[in-house]
């Protein structure tokens, strides 16, 4: 190759430096705006409406696992039939009413469930076997499920004695399209109703209305940090008192089957 010239040398040098801040230039990433941040979900979100198809069969769930439901027995059991529903009859709406809009998921099998418990007015006898476990599908994954807490009611009282908040809250305001949440209200003791009831029921003074059956009985730390210590079984009134009583069953009779395999004869 033939040397080059001194002054072709000088002017190749300047076009090379000019052709590098051409290319850095053009080589630069155009300024590409970051899209908006997902908005942080409330745990409340894994609450949801469970549909079975009809203006009877609205019910609430809780998201216990991705792929897992808390609910209420009698959810399955129509008044008009002592045949329980099919699991695929029912589609889960987690969070609807609030935003943002999470995907529905269908039922596929009943893992486990209280007892056979129909539907209409729920007995402080009945209520504590209200209760059972749905498996979905798709799983939820936008929201996180809710963990389980197994208390006895004097343990829960002891935790909202040290600062936990209940909250109780379901799909049923009548339109079935918001979270319902009762407002003042508290978790009684047994002793105090005077009245020999189940341990495992749990009762307040929460005013539930129909379609909150298997909505969350929760307690919530000062964190706000929630767990699950029971689902809405039905409500009623005292004998002597004129008090609501709201009812639910205890989460410590199914927390251990969460993770266990499918044992309902329901399929």
């Amino acid at each position: 190759m033939p040397p080059v010239p001194m002054t072709r040398l000088w002017f190749g040098a300047r076009g090379i430096g000019l052709g590098l801040m051409l290319l850095m230039t053009a080589c630069a990433a155009p300024e590409v705006s970051k899209p908006p941040p997902a908005p942080r979900l409330n745990w409340t979100a894994a609450i949801g409406l469970l549909d079975g198809g009809t203006a009877q069969q609205k019910c609430s769930a809780v998201l216990v696992a991705p792929n897992l439901i808390a609910t209420a027995a009698h959810c399955f059991y129509p008044d008009v039939s002592a045949d329980p529903l099919p699991p695929s009859a029912f589609v889960f709406h987690p969070n609807l009413g609030a935003q943002p809009p999470l995907p529905e998921a269908h039922g596929t099998v009943i893992r486990a469930i209280g007892g056979m418990v129909m539907q209409g007015h729920i007995t402080p006898v009945e209520a504590p076997n209200d209760w059972a476990l749905l498996e979905i599908s798709p799983p939820v994954t936008a929201v996180q499920p809710v963990a389980i807490a197994s208390y006895s009611t004097a343990r829960m009282l002891e935790r909202v004695a040290a600062g936990d908040r209940l909250f109780v809250g379901g799909y049923g305001n009548g339109t079935n399209d918001a979270l319902h949440i009762p407002r003042d209200c508290r978790i009684l003791a047994h002793d105090e109703l005077k009245l020999q009831l189940d341990p495992r029921l749990i009762v307040t003074d929460c005013v539930v209305r129909v379609g909150d059956s298997g909505g969350a009985l929760a307690l919530i730390d000062r964190s706000g940090k929630p767990v699950l210590i029971g689902v809405i079984s039905g409500f009623g009134k005292h004998p002597t008192k004129t008090i609501p009583l709201g009812f639910g069953a205890n989460a410590d009779s199914f927390a251990p089957l969460v993770q266990g395999p499918v044992i309902s004869l329901l399929n």
